[in-house]
């Protein structure tokens, strides 16, 4: 039995906030070692970080900001995948066919950017609380707000201009990959991949976005995690021409490992969860409406 087309987009949208959501939470000690990497200006090295990090605060420590991640993982996941399931069927009602490679990556990055007015403040005041020397929730989200205003929030955005591709390129790789697939094997696109071929499918897609967009990201980093509320906040640009001339070529990518175990591990856990929440979710209400059908 198929669903209407609002019914699959929420199905979308749910199974990967929660997917997300639970692959932020375990992953999240390596998120916040990538952090304090990608925001340092020295030699600290990821095994450095996480003994310090136990030392001075103990194991809890490594999940010092984790709540307001929580829900930039959730809330930008559902927008995300909800928006994008919605505009993938309003293709296929107007075009007769599955969407292309170019397509893919436009609605992708047209559908992060929808993301970023509701979690990017998120984002900000973990990326806050990961790098400062104990701020609270409250306590970070008013300094942010001390430094610069409500706009203060959003300070990072113009690297999402760049950023928000991510997303699209391993969405893209990973549902050209999984289509190959399932017309190899005489199945429906949106049949659900098994365990190991979703992990597998969510790192190579994971690790092609995260090695291009890196140096961006680090900007990202270094502009939420800023305390310097009375000088003019640079551009992801401005700064990662700094990086080049002050540091060299390779300051573009410190804390390139952490991210890409955290990113590989995120997403693989999270497009193999999203496959299994979808199922379970898609053959629930499936059961539900047929119920529903019989009583009637």
């Amino acid at each position: 039995m198929s669903l209407s087309n609002s019914m699959e987009a929420l199905v979308n949208a749910n199974s990967a906030a929660i997917g997300g959501s639970i692959a932020t939470a375990i992953t999240y000690p390596v998120d916040i070692v990538k952090t304090k990497l990608q925001a340092s200006k020295g030699d600290d090295t990821a095994m450095g970080l996480v003994s310090d990090i136990i030392k001075e605060q103990g194991l809890l420590g490594l999940f010092k900001g984790i709540e307001p991640k929580l829900v930039w993982s959730f809330v930008g996941k559902f927008v995300y995948y909800g928006a994008y399931s919605a505009f993938n069927q309003l293709w296929d009602a107007v075009m007769k066919s599955p969407l292309g490679l170019v397509p893919n990556l436009v609605m992708g990055y047209i559908c992060e950017f929808t993301t970023v007015p509701f979690s990017l403040p998120f984002e900000a005041i973990a990326t806050r609380m990961q790098t400062s020397k104990g701020e609270t929730f409250a306590q970070a989200t008013a300094n942010i707000y001390k430094n610069g205003g409500f706009g203060a929030f959003y300070g990072s955005v113009s690297a999402y201009f760049v950023l928000c591709i991510t997303p699209a390129v391993t969405n893209t790789v990973f549902t050209q990959i999984k289509n190959v697939m399932m017309k190899s094997r005489g199945k429906p696109l949106n049949a659900a991949l098994g365990f190991f071929e979703s992990f597998l499918l969510g790192a190579i897609a994971r690790a092609t976005a995260v090695c291009l967009m890196f140096p961006f990201l680090r900007a990202k980093t270094l502009m939420q995690a800023s305390t310097k509320g009375d000088q003019p906040q640079k551009s992801s640009t401005q700064l990662i021409q700094d990086l080049l001339a002050k540091e060299g070529f390779f300051a573009l990518y410190r804390g390139l490992g952490p991210e890409l175990l955290r990113g590989v591990l995120s997403s693989s856990i999270t497009m193999m969860l999203k496959e299994r929440v979808y199922a379970v979710n898609r053959s629930m209400i499936v059961n539900l409406v047929g119920k529903q059908a019989v009583a009637k």
